[in-house]
């Protein structure tokens, strides 16, 4: 696991890092907004240098943590350029997965909900409808962008990783638009 002062230091200089799961080789860069004993918030960073999305980790499945990140002055400098440099976060609570959860439903359509055997790709995708201490209700949205008939139901501790807003669910939203 990593040390969690490396984090917390990055997010007070409101420092991009790159940091790598334990269930995947790539890393990826981002910055750290909020750093708990049980839940991180990061802002992502894309390929492209854009901000893209919010990401949820338990701070037990990093295992590095790169700081400060090799391109900082490049990236502040392109994020200055496109105006990406002072944007407004949402409002979430992050108390525990139940209170982030239904705090992010107030402020994005889909979520991305990844877990232990799905890492490597999309798990769930879709409208959070309930939540409670040991499970939610997720109408999802295929790959097609196609909304399913019926709600499942996932285990909050299964979920390893939370993805809210970015150019991904952003897409499949604007084609899926609202369930009927």
């Amino acid at each position: 696991m990593l040390d969690p002062s490396v984090l917390a230091a990055a997010r007070d200089d409101a420092a991009l890092v790159q940091i790598r799961t334990r269930f995947s080789d790539r890393a990826y860069s981002c910055f750290p907004i909020e750093v708990g004993r049980d839940l991180g918030l990061f802002l992502v960073l894309d390929e492209g240098f854009h901000l893209d999305g919010l990401r949820v980790l338990r701070p037990q499945d990093l295992i590095e943590c790169t700081y400060p990140h090799p391109y900082t002055q490049f990236v502040e400098e392109v994020l200055a350029e496109r105006g990406e440099d002072e944007i407004e976060l949402p409002a979430l609570s992050m108390e525990s997965m139940v209170t982030l959860l239904e705090t992010a439903v107030l402020h994005v359509p889909l979520l991305g909900l990844y877990s232990d055997e799905l890492e490597a790709g999309m798990a769930k995708m879709g409208r959070l409808l309930e939540v409670d201490e040991e499970r939610l209700t997720l109408l999802e949205v295929d790959q097609n962008a196609r909304w399913a008939e019926e709600p499942i139901e996932l285990s909050l501790s299964e979920l390893t990783r939370v993805d809210l807003g970015g150019s991904r669910l952003e897409a499949y939203y604007l084609v899926a638009g609202e369930p009927e």
